[in-house]
């Protein structure tokens, strides 16, 4: 028998075997850790585009580009951004869905539009702008000019003209200061004593006396892309007087002055003896050399009338008696043509007899600080002041809610002065204290600050779901808490307060004006108004969470009647505030506001007279317009006159007459109302929209008679005493 085996020896298995299973391995494990980030990976698209004008197609390279997500299916933030030069925007990394895309300029606007972003692709947008309606400011940075100085005006604007008329007239300033009170615009407007501010219809200013005509011209500026313009205007005001300038386009009128004088005058409340009793002590400077204008004349004017007079002394100053009628003065300086004037309030009252000045050590203190005062006390003497005599002061310290936290009675020194100190309460509420001195029966006040800072770790940002709801719709506000670090603050606690504030239209508008004008409107600031809701969230693992509202009108309390009579008028400002506080107590707030508009229409009514006979057929006028601008036609109105009559202290309904009326292309439906018989009337006029809510508008006319009375609650009453 052989010494070997016959039996086969089996191959060596080789390394490398294991290596190729185990990048197999591998492979699979890298396919699926990709699979299962792509499947939980957002949905990604973007969007790029350019503006232009829609008049000229021109690229508008100053406009601000706004999207935002169309609903909250989208997660992601409003964005803005401005367009290069060329116009041309582009955003990556959007979350695909429904987005709405408005733009805005100096001159130009693009609507809301609503887009889809889809995924993985880019959405390419051609986006033309409209024009908005022309307008116009006349600016003069510098009121007061030396004789021979030059003048300018600056003008800046958008209009269809391309001239601007300029006219320069010269002012009768005596007319003006004097007779006028000091108002430029009671001279340009007589009839309306109480205009205050540019009337927004041009004036024929040539038919005005006291007004001569220096200078007109035409002048064409340079504009810029999108037709804005912003253009020196040269004034021909080289004499002494007071000018003003009025510049025309496209049918606005916009008017600015300027008064050349080398006279300057300060004026001061002074008591001068117990006999002669206040005064004022007018201070006239030449303004060219600083040197006082010691020829210059002082008068003082009130209601039209010039009650004292005097000349200036070789210090250029002038003591004049207070009028003792309690209303505005005006006091006038005067050298050859130059001409100066203060106003100032007049009536003599009782002049305090102690100048009291009060400090503190520090302006601000911490709660547990020790706060040091000091105050100096003086007697008016004339036209000088004394020490007064030693005696007693009291002294108080009031914390923000006007709760006693500090009295003390002390002596004043011979110099006038005493000092204290006390410690505040190391549980001290935050705010501004006043600190009361008081003596002879007079109180002077101080106030200092008590605050507890720290620190802030982080910020609350609160954004609503839109800027803009119709009635009847709800909302939602998304309050977000975040460390600056970048982390969310995570189940913090959020106390929210929702409030709404009426908008009242604070002027008439343009027929051409776009409703959506911020500055259209004017009410209550955000975060005061109507308490509508109330409450406290948490903040979710993103450090969000969300705060709903209702939009629907609540009936006015009070009968139905008082609901009927005043009805809801205008549109509303929502609000909420914020308030986050995190697991250390360490509290921040947000808010933030959106409009609430009372329908998709816009409605206002003009009466043809406010004031008529009984029995005269009154025209009423309601004009119907969204919130664009744009006038829409046949829309059905109901207008109606409602009487109102007061008896026993209240007053009682009833409906005078009633007409429909649909209106035309240029959104205006006008029909008749006959009032019966004389007293106190409401115009209404009701609107519909497509979802079905009420918009109404009204307006008060005055029927009077022969011997009718104005109504008056009862109560009131006048008696004549022989």
């Amino acid at each position: 028998m052989d010494a070997y085996s016959s039996e086969p020896v089996p191959a060596e298995r080789t390394p490398h075997r294991y290596w190729a299973l185990a990048g197999l391995l591998c492979s699979f494990w890298v396919v699926g850790l990709l699979g299962l980030f792509a499947a939980r990976q957002a949905p990604i698209g973007a969007v790029r585009g350019r503006l232009v004008a829609a008049e000229t197609g021109r690229p508008l390279a100053k406009a601000q580009l706004f999207l935002a997500p169309a609903d909250a299916s989208v997660p992601g933030r409003r964005r803005r951004l401005s367009v290069d030069a060329e116009g041309r925007f582009h955003l990556r990394g959007l979350h695909a869905g429904n987005y709405v895309v408005s733009a805005s300029s100096q001159a130009h606007r693009l609507r809301e539009r609503r887009i889809t972003i889809a995924e993985g692709e880019t959405l390419h947008l051609a986006l033309e702008m409209a024009a908005m309606n022309p307008f116009l400011d006349l600016y003069c940075p510098q009121r007061v000019f030396l004789p021979g100085e030059p003048v300018q005006v600056t003008a800046h604007g958008f209009t269809r003209a391309e001239a601007l008329d300029v006219e320069t007239f010269r002012l009768d300033a005596m007319r003006v200061v004097a007779d006028a009170q000091g108002s430029l615009w009671r001279v340009l407007a007589p009839d309306n004593p109480r205009q205050w501010g540019q009337p927004e219809q041009p004036i024929p200013l040539r038919s005005i006396a006291g007004l001569t005509l220096v200078a007109e011209t035409r002048v064409v500026p340079p504009r810029d892309a999108e037709g804005v313009f912003t253009r020196r205007i040269p004034v021909p005001a080289r004499e002494p007087g007071l000018y003003l300038v009025a510049c025309r386009a496209d049918g606005i009128e916009r008017l600015t002055w300027m008064m050349v004088t080398d006279l300057g005058l300060i004026t001061k409340h002074v008591g001068r003896d117990e006999t002669t009793g206040p005064a004022c002590l007018a201070y006239a400077v030449d303004l060219k050399s600083g040197r006082p204008a010691t020829d210059a004349e002082v008068a003082i004017h009130q209601g039209g009338q010039r009650l004292s007079s005097a000349r200036c002394d070789a210090a250029g100053l002038a003591a004049l008696p207070l009028p003792s009628a309690d209303e505005e003065a005006l006091v006038i300086a005067q050298r050859g043509r130059s001409l100066a004037f203060v106003r100032l309030w007049g009536g003599s009252g009782e002049a305090a007899r102690h100048r009291v000045f009060l400090y503190t050590d520090r302006p601000v203190y911490r709660p547990g600080h020790r706060v040091a005062f000091k105050g100096i006390a003086r007697v008016l003497a004339g036209e000088g002041l004394r020490p007064p005599t030693p005696g007693p002061v009291r002294v108080e310290v009031r914390d923000p809610r006007n709760t006693l936290v500090y009295s003390t009675e002390t002596t004043s020194s011979d110099l006038g002065s005493f000092d204290g100190a006390f410690e505040l309460s190391t549980e001290a509420a935050t705010g501004s204290y006043t600190l009361l001195g008081e003596l002879d029966g007079e109180q002077h006040e101080h106030s200092f600050a008590v605050a507890s800072y720290r620190k802030p770790e982080y910020r609350v940002t609160v954004r609503p779901e839109r800027d803009v709801y119709t009635r009847g719709e709800s909302g939602w506000f998304e309050v977000e808490a975040r460390y600056f670090f970048g982390a969310p603050v995570v189940g913090a606690t959020v106390r929210y307060t929702v409030m709404r504030s009426p908008l009242w239209p604070w002027m008439e508008r343009d027929e051409d004006a776009s409703l959506e004008e911020e500055d259209f409107y004017y009410g209550d600031a955000p975060g005061e108004g109507e308490v509508i809701a109330e409450g406290e969230a948490r903040t979710d693992a993103r450090g969000r969470c969300l705060v709903r509202f209702e939009t629907t009108f609540r009936e006015r309390a009070g009968d139905a009647q008082e609901a009927f009579f005043e009805p809801d008028d205008y549109d509303y400002r929502y609000s909420v505030e914020a308030t986050v506080a995190d697991a250390g107590r360490f509290t921040a707030d947000g808010s933030a506001a959106v409009t609430v508009r009372r329908g998709e229409l816009a409605v206002s009514l003009e009466p043809e007279w406010f004031v008529q006979a009984p029995g005269k057929p009154l025209a009423a006028t309601a004009v119907v317009r969204d919130h664009a601008g744009k006038a829409r036609g046949g829309i059905p109105v109901e207008l109606s006159l409602v009487r109102r009559r007061w008896r026993d202290g209240a007053f009682t309904l009833a409906v005078a007459g009633k007409a429909t009326a649909r209106t035309d292309a240029a959104g205006r439906a006008t029909a008749r109302l006959r009032p019966p018989s004389p007293g106190d009337y409401q115009v209404r006029a009701l609107v519909r929209d497509e979802r079905g809510n009420e918009i109404p508008a009204s307006a008060w006319v005055w029927v009077t008679g022969a011997t009718e009375a104005a109504p008056l609650p009862s109560g009131a009453s006048l008696r004549v005493v022989a």
